[in-house]
């Protein structure tokens, strides 16, 4: 699946990939063809969804969130890959919010990545016939926190 491993904690050099996934994507969109609704519909189905199985099994580190948020600003805001602070219409984490809540729906990368590894605690306790139960983990103290 292309998720890098390590008994270290992983260097940039690692994780640039999954920053430049994101990257190559946009360009192949046409973004003068879709309204903003489709901006925030591609967001959300695509540029959210590449970091999915990277962030269950691995911490993101923030430079690689703000990499990746800064192309979901811009191409939000103005369909290219960065924005200036004149074409955005509402705080990013205003933005992250979910829609009964007033915001658009758009996944907090972080937040997000600590909800899928809190998986692999619930599925630990629930399941102990998994065959990777046994195996010794260090889970984050705010994914402990959370759980």
């Amino acid at each position: 699946m292309g998720i890098p491993l390590g008994l270290k904690k992983l260097r940039k050099n690692d994780l640039q990939p999954l920053v430049d996934k994101v990257a190559c994507r946009l360009p192949t969109w046409k973004a003068g063809l879709l309204n903003r609704a489709g901006w925030t519909v591609l967001i959300k189905s695509t540029l959210s969804a590449i970091l999915i199985h990277t962030a269950m099994a691995v911490k993101i580190s923030p430079w690689v969130i703000k990499c990746i948020d800064s192309y979901r600003r811009g191409f939000l805001w103005s369909g290219a890959e960065s924005a200036k602070g004149g074409h955005c219409w509402l705080a990013w984490l205003g933005v992250c919010r979910p829609t009964e809540l007033g915001g658009l729906g758009i996944v907090d990368l972080q937040r997000f990545g600590y909800a899928l590894r809190m998986r692999w605690l619930w599925l630990k306790r629930t399941d102990d016939s998994r065959t990777w139960c046994d195996l010794p983990a260090e889970t984050e103290s705010v994914v402990e926190a959370m759980f």
